[in-house]
């Protein structure tokens, strides 16, 4: 059995055993699900010419660019700046040139410059201020049993503080070996000597 039919429109006829051929004798309407579909590839088939290898005239995007290659960084912190303060600048000058044995660079006004074996140490003048409890500056020294020896025969007392390991010469011993000693400058500024085993 045969029936003609337009798209979009349901008939709720009683069924048949027969088969029914659905002919359908319009395009589909709108509102039908579909119709959407059908209309856009109709719009496409008139914009692509099947008889040529040309595309549509379609917008085109650019490439997109390559990226550049990014370069290593060359930022590091590459020398530390040592700074303490005093309020007698003579006899800074004398003490770390002296005893310590830093060359003095310059009086800038601000601090006094020394070169200490390629770091530079300011010591920054002010009228007053207190000493920091703690140390403020250390340098590492291969023995430094002989160190001590050698700043106690220029002049420096080391520091005993209570309840700290300290052997005879001052010399504190810390789990992992590493070895202290502690001195002050003229202004009272806490200062060490460490060794420390690798």
């Amino acid at each position: 059995m045969i029936e003609r039919r337009r798209r979009g429109t349901i008939d709720l006829a009683a069924r048949s055993t027969a088969p029914t051929v659905l002919i359908y004798d319009s395009l589909p309407t709108p509102g039908f699900r579909g119709y959407e579909n059908s209309a856009l590839r109709a719009r496409r088939s008139a914009e692509i010419n099947t008889d040529s290898d040309t595309l549509p005239n379609l917008p085109r995007r650019s490439p997109m660019p390559a990226p550049k290659p990014q370069k290593a960084s060359t930022f590091r912190l590459s020398k530390v700046v040592g700074f303490t303060i005093t309020t007698q600048p003579e006899k800074a000058k004398a003490f770390y040139s002296k005893t310590l044995g830093f060359r003095f660079v310059k009086d800038d006004g601000f601090a006094l410059v020394f070169d200490a074996h390629g770091t530079m140490l300011r010591i920054s003048k002010l009228k007053q201020f207190t000493p920091a409890q703690f140390t403020v500056l250390g340098w590492e020294v291969e023995d430094i049993e002989a160190a001590v020896a050698e700043l106690v025969r220029r002049g420096v007392v080391f520091e005993r503080y209570p309840g700290m390991p300290q052997d005879t010469n001052a010399i504190c011993t810390f789990p992992g070996e590493a070895r202290v000693a502690w001195f002050k400058d003229p202004d009272g500024n806490v200062l060490s000597l460490s060794q420390h085993y690798r």
